[in-house]
């Protein structure tokens, strides 16, 4: 594909990256036994909803 038409995708705005999801998996790991976690929603704090993002000008 076109890589320029790719980054301009993400220009102005952090997408999630591996790092960010390590994380969440390593305090997940972290909690007691007695904690049953049912759901996690991740995403980036510029994304609002699936249709909107806040790119920085």
């Amino acid at each position: 594909g076109d890589k320029n038409a790719a980054d301009k995708v993400y220009q102005g705005y952090t997408p999630l990256c591996g790092e960010d999801i390590a994380d969440i998996v390593a305090l997940v790991l972290s909690l007691p036994q007695h904690v049953c976690l049912n759901d996690i929603v991740v995403t980036p704090t510029a994304q609002a909803n699936v249709s909107h993002i806040c790119k920085d000008s």
